[in-house]
């Protein structure tokens, strides 16, 4: 089955969970790729993870963020000044899709793939998000964002034939968490540092106040790193897949804003989860990780 993937680009989550999809489905061709630019470094090699097939990157909408939050007028106003450009992409997405004749896409969360539904070919959404949409999904009580991130569900899902929601927790009649094969093959050891990840630089001048106050060793992995000067009990690194899977093997625990596919990575390899969330996805993610024993919230 010939197979083009949309994929939402911010951090690593969606990126490894589509990696991890495919991989485990020897029946998926890749025939194309479309990632969101989200103005990030790309943790992973994807020219040479679907080789011989065009990866193009695009602009998309994107969520700006301020003191460790979701920045409401700043993300409105970012998304308004780069709608035209989001506006133009979509026909790219079109024209790819015309171009390449998939049997199928599969969408990772990318408002993008709202550009291919002129094009006659079924779609299929995928995302832990669409957790929110399923009753038997515990998270805090927050009405409004509740229904802001169904709507957003909504639209990164218009015209998908069929809508995908992994989850770490077991939810009957649900599908469970797809881990990558370079996960699997990891052999989890418990060496004296805590891996942390985190893609905001508020986040991570918060964890270098709270890294300050401990003594123990934290290996760091962002993008949001330059011009800060950390501690000595913090080794910085930017995004590396290779090193980060290393790190993640030998860790004694992860400290995270709380994405989803690292939290299963974590779950899957015995390691404690400590979140800095940005958002109320991220906050649920930590609220079932505390209901499973497995994670908290930093503070």
């Amino acid at each position: 089955m010939r197979v083009f993937l949309i994929i939402q680009g911010e951090g690593r989550g969606h990126l490894s969970q589509a990696i991890s999809y495919c991989e485990s489905r020897p029946e998926i061709e890749v025939c194309g790729v479309i990632v969101s630019d989200q103005g990030r470094e790309n943790p992973f090699n994807l020219n040479k993870i679907f080789d011989h097939v065009p990866v193009i990157k695009l602009k998309s909408l994107s969520l700006k963020y301020k003191n460790s939050k979701i920045n409401i007028l700043g993300t409105i106003l970012h998304n308004i000044i780069g709608f035209p450009l989001f506006i133009n992409n979509l026909f790219m997405v079109d024209k790819w899709v015309r171009h390449l004749e998939p049997d199928l896409i599969l969408n990772f969360y990318e408002p993008l793939s709202i550009g291919s539904i002129f094009t006659g070919i079924n779609k299929h959404s995928i995302s832990n998000q669409y957790l929110f949409n399923i009753k038997q999904w515990e998270r805090p009580k927050d009405f409004f964002i509740d229904s802001m991130i169904k709507i957003w569900n909504n639209i990164t899902s218009i015209g998908s034939n069929k809508i995908i929601s992994p989850s770490f927790i077991d939810i009957p009649n649900n599908s469970t968490i797809e881990i990558r094969k370079k996960v699997i093959d990891l052999i989890p050891k418990k060496y004296n540092f805590t891996l942390v990840y985190l893609i905001d630089k508020d986040s991570v001048l918060e964890f270098i106040e709270y890294a300050s106050s401990v003594k123990r060793s934290f290996i760091l992995f962002t993008d949001q790193g330059a011009n800060i000067d950390f501690p000595n009990n913090i080794e910085y690194n930017i995004l590396n897949d290779d090193l980060f899977l290393h790190k993640l093997e030998c860790c004694d625990g992860v400290i995270c804003n709380g994405g989803f596919q690292l939290i299963s990575e974590a779950i899957y390899l015995d390691k404690y989860v400590r979140v800095i969330p940005l958002h109320f996805e991220q906050l649920s993610n930590a609220y079932n990780l505390n209901v499973m024993g497995k994670g908290s919230l930093l503070k």
